[in-house]
């Protein structure tokens, strides 16, 4: 094989390589994490109300593949999809993700002939239909969490606290909303955000059952 013959066969790796991509080097779990969270082509939602915000801080990085694929399917039993993500921030972890309503035929609910909640509130992140049913499947971001002591999820308005151990599911007015995307800070310290929302776990589990 000539000079001439190598450098073409490199350069042919390379282009199979920049083809099939590079999130294919991943393991197989972390792919399919990839996969759910970013929309598909075409996918966009009409306005900035029709996002809902979504935020996860985790004390243990390791997990935030299984954590994301967890809020994940729980944003799909709502009808929604990540629309837009940020990238993490390394230390612990942490990342912002917007979610929308999902109405592609990729769609969980599309597939299995499930009709999206009915929405009650022109700002989905204050939607009621839609906060109860992410309410209701909160338990598999929990779960995920497990290995973690410390942890926040924000689904709009569905906010999983998880400190020494311990885990807290609440609802959030429109004020505490207000008041974390006036502090994003406030969303990767699980005690300052439950100090300034002034939420107690005797709270959070009243909220939590109150829609279950």
């Amino acid at each position: 094989m000539n000079t001439f013959e190598v450098l073409a066969l490199i350069m042919g790796i390379v282009a199979l390589i920049a083809t099939i991509g590079i999130t294919s080097l991943r393991p197989e779990s972390a792919q399919i994490a990839l996969w759910r969270e970013f929309p598909v082509p075409g996918f966009r939602p009409a306005a900035a109300q029709d996002t809902l915000p979504v935020s996860i801080f985790l004390a243990d990085a390791e997990i935030h593949y299984p954590v994301q694929a967890a809020a994940t399917r729980v944003l799909a039993a709502a009808g929604l999809r990540i629309h837009s993500a940020d990238d993490p921030v390394l230390g612990s972890w942490f990342r912002n993700l917007r979610a929308a309503v999902d109405s592609t035929p990729y769609a969980p609910a599309v597939r299995e002939g499930t009709p999206t909640p009915v929405r009650t509130h022109p700002v989905l992140a204050q939607d009621a239909a839609i906060t109860s049913t992410l309410l209701r499947n909160a338990d598999a971001v929990i779960t995920a969490l497990q290995p973690t002591p410390d942890a926040i999820v924000r689904l709009g308005a569905v906010l999983i606290i998880k400190a020494n151990g311990t885990p807290m599911v609440v609802q959030l007015t429109a004020d505490r909303q207000a008041t974390l995307d006036r502090d994003p800070s406030l969303a990767s310290s699980p005690r300052a955000i439950a100090s300034a929302l002034g939420i107690t776990s005797v709270a959070a589990a009243r909220s939590a059952t109150a829609l279950l």
